[in-house]
């Protein structure tokens, strides 16, 4: 018998479709033919707490740190359903001797159903198979294609171990430490949550810090003229050369462009003017970090929002590809299939572009193809009346991104004129006009140019053909103008910069390293975090009290500002994620086994143990009194329940033992933004109703009485009684 492993279960549906020719599930699987088909929910096994292993780690000890367990043992995770989905795939184990490991062609993915192969010991054949759409025929096809499960696979899924025991080890060791030493309970560290923390307050602190310096700038109005042509008031912008700013960047003394000023009244030379000719490319296909910036910015959705909605499109709706990729290439089979898949996706989305399938896009590059390629839609007939508004949105960015690739570049060419400005000395600079006239819209008669801002068609009005001319000059003029701070990050701006981090980074070395570890990963450029995980992380710091929305940007609290200053740099910087990287290289490849990476942490953390948050100590009663007051019993778990002085925010003591109780100033319940007090926090922290007055949907006032309920890791409301 056959055993065939998916990730979740809508690949175990569709790979049943494909292979079986049917989705009858019975008992919890798919089966005809000697073949059967099952699926876990994610991770069904989970690293054990440490109480597991000892009682005694419940109680946060200063004495027992440093926590730690070679080869971390694997646990069933606690929820029912998962439990219950591991006993069957285990009673299947043991009824085969071939196993098809279908997991997500990923490192997590390869770790996902290896550990559930290992925790039953099973020791017979195991095959592979990289699914990326799922499409029937792709299926097919992949399943034609499997490969020996072998050593170089299984240590792929064993740096994914190794990185997953150091995160546990990391954060309940620095966690556990910065608490007993400072006395501030509820705060956690983590390897790419405290790196991104730091990117929003190193942000907020330039703007608060930010001084603002005068500079100046010389703009010049002149006549060019020569045998065929003549343009009269064009204007010109000073350029000053690099011996000019003597190393700075602006510049900031008024007189030495009076200096130019004077110059230029007094004597211009001849103006030499060029043609540049430039094409742009379409943009590259979204992978899903550029996907969740996008539509951050475009249309307002989280980055967890767009992930689920792009779940939503793989899985129910098969209309994409693999969702969480990294890459924004594509392969050659791709390039062939497009002739066929795009007349299907231009009769989804009603549209009816003029493309030319002879055009060969730089995105079709097998050679910058990870485990991932780029996010398109699959060749499948769509209704997207049945999708949501959402769906749609997402359905058609990806599309349109996918259908751009078969229209031309969009042709530009750029006229720049320059006279130098010299004294007796030396060269000043030049004074610069450019303007750009459009030879071929191409694609950017239907689409965006720039994933950012739209590109300037002109920076001036007139177009200037090359050749010499003598200069007129008109008029002159040096205008004062303010350096302004650093822009507040968005939540896509800062899912952005997670991804590039690396131009963050001091250290040559860890700079080197970050941007090694992301080679030939397009869309990453010396990265902490997954493009699966990102969204998650900056969720959680905003949900742990780290972070908050201020409109559509997103700043640090000062309790965070405070917490974070106080913490190690040797462990809140990126250089970590370099530092780790290496080693789980050295294991991908054999070199070392996966418990080198957590000997590393627990080295680490023995260096800074005894000598971290010294400085700080005159800190603690204030930081204690300042960021939390102690108010009831939590009603889940019989924790405290902390408020933070800093930020309206209630939440459980517990939260590292697995809590998730928290309750925010401003919640929400249906479309009724909810004033949260402080008697009304205790009614709810203790299992109690509230009573709050409401709206409906007719926009009548009624009274309700609302309490606590939990939606799996979130605080949520539901309605005890209400009346009019």
């Amino acid at each position: 018998m056959r055993l065939i492993i998916a990730e979740k279960p809508e690949l175990a549906k569709d790979i049943s479709k494909a292979i079986l020719g049917h989705t009858n599930k019975n008992n919890g699987y798919y089966s005809a033919n000697g073949i059967i088909v099952v699926s876990a929910f994610g991770h069904l096994l989970t690293l054990a707490e440490p109480e597991e292993y000892n009682i005694k780690y419940k109680q946060w000890i200063l004495d027992d740190l440093p926590i730690y367990f070679e080869s971390w043992r694997l646990v069933p995770a606690k929820e029912d359903y998962k439990i219950r989905q591991l006993k069957l795939i285990g009673e299947l184990l043991e009824k085969t001797d071939e196993v098809v490991h279908a997991g997500d062609p990923d490192e997590e993915g390869q770790f996902l159903i290896d550990e559930i192969i290992e925790y039953y010991n099973f020791s017979g054949k195991v095959y592979r198979v990289y699914i990326n759409d799922n499409l029937e025929k792709n299926i097919i096809n992949a399943f034609n294609h499997l490969t020996e499960n072998g050593v170089k696979e299984r240590s792929l899924g064993k740096s994914a171990y190794a990185r997953t025991m150091a995160d546990k080890c990391f954060g309940i060791n620095e966690t556990r430490l910065a608490a007993l030493k400072l006395n501030t309970f509820g705060k956690s560290i983590g390897r790419v949550q405290t790196p991104t923390l730091g990117l929003v307050v190193t942000r907020d602190e330039a703007i608060k810090n930010h001084i603002k310096e005068k500079y100046y700038e010389l703009y010049a109005k002149i006549t060019l003229k020569n045998n065929e042509n003549e343009y009269e008031d064009v204007p010109f912008r000073f350029k000053p050369s690099n011996l000019l700013l003597e190393g700075q960047r602006l510049i900031q003394d008024k007189s030495v462009l009076e200096e130019v000023k004077r110059l230029i009244q007094s004597d211009l030379k001849t103006c030499f003017s060029e043609i540049q000719r430039k094409t742009v490319a379409p943009l590259l296909p979204f992978n899903l970090t550029k996907l969740q910036s996008y539509a951050n910015r475009k249309l307002g959705y989280s980055l967890q929002k767009t992930l689920d909605i792009t779940q939503s499109l793989r899985d129910k709706h098969k209309a994409i590809t693999y969702n969480r990729s990294d890459s924004e290439y594509l392969s050659e089979e791709h390039y062939k299939e497009a002739v066929n898949v795009i007349p299907t996706i231009q009769k989804n989305l009603n549209s009816d572009y003029p493309l030319d399938y002879k055009i060969k896009s730089r995105c079709f590059d097998k050679s910058k193809v990870t485990a991932h390629h780029a996010i398109i839609p699959q060749d499948i007939d769509l209704d997207l009346s049945k999708f949501t508004d959402e769906e749609r949105k997402i359905y058609k960015l990806i599309s349109e991104r996918y259908i751009m690739q078969f229209l031309p570049h969009k042709e530009l060419e750029t006229s720049i004129s320059k006279i130098s400005i010299e004294n007796s000395e030396l060269n000043l600079g030049f004074l610069e006009y450019r303007s750009t006239k459009i030879l071929s819209k191409g694609f950017s008669q239907y689409f965006e140019v720039s994933e950012s801002e739209e590109d300037k068609d002109n920076d001036g009005d007139v177009f200037i053909d090359e050749g010499e001319y003598n200069s007129l000059f008109l008029d002159c003029n040096v205008i004062e103008k303010e350096t302004r701070p650093l822009k507040r990050y968005t939540p896509g701006t800062l899912n952005a910069d997670m991804a590039s981090i690396a131009k963050y980074v001091t250290d040559p070395e860890v700079k080197k390293i970050l941007l090694e570890k992301d080679k030939g990963k397009t869309g990453e450029k010396g990265s902490i975090g997954t493009v699966a995980t990102r969204s998650t992380i900056i969720e959680n710091l905003i949900r742990k009290g780290f972070l908050e929305m201020e409109g559509s940007n997103i700043i640090s609290t000062p309790m965070a500002r405070e917490f974070f200053n106080m913490l190690p740099r040797s462990i809140k910087t990126a250089d970590l994620t370099a530092k780790w990287w290496l080693i789980q290289e050295q294991i991908k490849t054999g070199e070392v086994n996966e418990n080198t990476l957590l000997k590393t942490i627990i080295d680490d953390f023995n260096s800074h143990k005894d000598t971290s948050y010294k400085d700080v100590n005159g800190l603690k009663s204030e930081i204690q009194s300042t960021t939390r007051k102690e108010l009831c019993q939590c009603f889940l778990c019989g924790g405290s329940i902390y408020k933070s002085m800093k930020s309206d925010t209630w939440y459980c003591s517990n939260y590292e033992n697995g809590c998730n109780l928290r309750i925010y100033g401003n919640m929400k319940y249906f479309n009724n933004n909810l004033t949260i007090t402080d008697k009304k926090a205790i009614e709810l922290a203790s299992g109690k109703t509230a009573l709050f007055t409401l709206l409906s949907k007719k926009n009548e006032k009624y009274k309700a009485y609302l309490k606590i309920k939990m939606n799996g890791k979130y605080t949520n409301f539901e309605l005890d009684r209400y009346y009019k």
